[in-house]
């Protein structure tokens, strides 16, 4: 075991007694703490040697350790599947229950760490904790069966001090936000900020006069497109996470989403009602030099503060208005709201169905959705239980193949035969073949998980939400002066950049850290003893 990971986990060094009776070593509150358990299991002592290890001399406790390490620290240290937090030839089997559902992971050494490279990987977020248990003295049994040691005492333990395990972050993706899908929410939101850039100040530049718009490279600035790919992963994501759950949850749910998506928008509303208090907002003036149809829209009414704040709790969720509203944007809130809401729902219903009747179910209410965006939502659902049935691993070319296809049904001009198919049937299918193909194969996915994209997914929400703004005020006022299209373009970069950064790092990842400490559940996650088998 190499030594920074020795440091990392806080075990001692070889030769050092530990305390008996168990120890918990403590760190700052987002750091790294251990819980040691001696005195489990008392058994033959040739069985609890492992030449790299001296930790107990002639003691005959199995000592194990189980800790909880920030994820961004552990995955440097676990680039080589060659390392494995338990020896290689020591099969390492842990069965618990999570979520009132027993569930089984094979952590065997290198499987454990080839495993946990790539989940953790793709979750690079400094508030997940990863739980390691480690074996420190352990060795392979001549016998094939090997070492078994029942563990229950574990369980007492972690509740008591009401440690949570969270095996399923690295053995399974099921129920967890994939790293490589917000890579993808990423380009979606830069899409959209591209497209209303060309909308503002220069038409031609989406239009279908243009050789490449009529290409798949066209996919990486046409709004419509990526509007569908936003509503097709909301789906697909949030199918994923309630397919086990039940009614409660579900309303839980249903309630910290609104608070999730209601709260941002006020910020932003009030935001805008400032800047058109102050009559910053010159989206006029540079609608008659640039002829924006578009951008003269907007803010055509006098400031209302009362608006900016029922707009953000109901109008934007119920009734929404684009001739009164502070961010045209938001019209999407409500399908994902009330999409995500149904989505929840049918996960639910189908929870104790067969896989046949799962596919009838979610295929019956998808052709219902036809014609409308909820048409997207219920495409992502279908891809989710799709997946999850039959765990398809393609090639790269395959999976290049699929990108392709999609991206080319998804261009944002379209031959006249098949363009009025475009909104309602060749965005969200091509939306959901990009999905598809990034889930099914490893290399892509990790293109996707790439630290720009993830970077660019992390500020996704308030890139979609705070260009609206700057298109109006900073990059309207640089046009209005200059009718410099290069200059305009960096001021709105350079603008929308700022204030996407400050609002996520501001407003969004506090907000939604409150939220998850509110909706938390308090429940200890084991619910049984643990079985440990080495």
């Amino acid at each position: 075991m190499p030594a920074q990971l020795e440091r990392l986990l806080g075990l001692r060094r070889p030769g050092r007694r530990l305390d008996a009776g168990g120890v918990v070593v403590g760190g700052t509150a987002g750091g790294i703490r251990h819980l040691a358990v001696d005195h489990l299991v008392r058994s033959d002592p040739a069985l609890c040697q492992l030449a790299e290890w001296d930790l107990l001399h002639a003691d005959q406790e199995l000592i194990v350790w189980v800790s909880l390490v920030p994820a961004t620290e552990l995955i440097r240290l676990l680039a080589d599947p060659g390392v494995a937090l338990a020896p290689p030839r020591i099969g390492l089997a842990i069965k618990h229950a999570v979520a009132d559902r027993p569930s089984h992971g094979d952590l065997s050494g290198r499987t454990f760490a080839a495993g946990l490279a790539h989940k953790v990987r793709a979750r690079m977020s400094r508030s997940l904790s990863v739980a390691v248990i480690t074996f420190l003295r352990a060795k392979r049994s001549p016998l094939d069966g090997g070492l078994k040691v029942e563990c229950g005492g574990i369980a007492a333990v972690l509740q008591k001090l009401n440690l949570m395990i969270h095996m399923n972050a690295i053995h399974s993706a099921s129920n967890d936000r994939t790293i490589h899908l917000d890579g993808i929410r990423g380009v979606a939101a830069l899409a959209v900020a591209l497209f209303h850039f060309s909308r503002a100040f220069d038409n031609s530049l989406i239009s279908g006069s243009h050789p490449i718009n009529r290409t798949l490279f066209s996919t990486l600035w046409n709004g419509h497109f990526a509007v569908a790919l936003f509503f097709v992963l909301s789906g697909y994501l949030f199918f994923n996470k309630f397919h086990s759950s039940n009614v409660m949850k579900g309303a839980e749910a249903a309630a910290k989403r609104f608070l999730r998506l209601s709260i941002p928008i006020l910020f932003v509303c009030l935001t805008a009602y400032a800047i058109h208090k102050l009559n910053l907002f010159t989206n006029q003036q540079a609608a008659l030099l640039s002829g924006s149809d578009w951008l003269a829209r907007w803010y055509k009414f006098e400031p209302d503060l009362s608006l900016a704040i029922i707009e953000s709790l109901w109008l934007d969720f119920i009734a929404f208005d684009p001739a009164r509203t502070y961010n045209s944007n938001l019209w999407t809130i409500s399908y994902e709201l009330f999409a995500v809401i149904g989505i929840i729902a049918l996960a639910i219903a189908s929870k104790n169905l067969n896989n046949f009747l799962k596919i009838v179910l979610v295929t019956g209410v998808t052709a219902v959705c036809y014609g409308t965006h909820y048409f997207e939502f219920m495409l992502g659902a279908a891809l989710a239980l799709a997946l999850k049935i039959k765990q398809p691993k393609a090639s790269c070319l395959i999976a290049i193949s699929v990108i392709t296809i999609s991206l080319s049904m998804s261009a944002l001009a379209l031959p006249a035969g098949i363009s009025e198919f475009a909104s309602d049937l060749l965005y969200p299918l091509g939306a959901t073949l990009l999905i598809a193909a990034a889930s099914i194969n490893e290399k892509i996915k990790d293109a996707f998980s790439n630290s720009f994209f993830v970077k660019l997914g992390e500020f996704s929400f308030g890139l979609y939400l705070m260009h609206f703004i700057t298109i109006n005020s900073v990059a309207s006022s640089v046009y209005a002066a200059t009718e410099s299209l290069s200059l305009t373009f960096i001021s709105y970069a350079v603008s929308t950049t700022v204030l996407s950064i400050g609002f996520t790092y501001i407003i969004d990842q506090p907000w939604t850290k409150l939220l998850n400490r509110i909706f938390r559940k308090r429940k200890p996650l084991l619910e049984q003893p643990l079985e440990i088998k080495a």
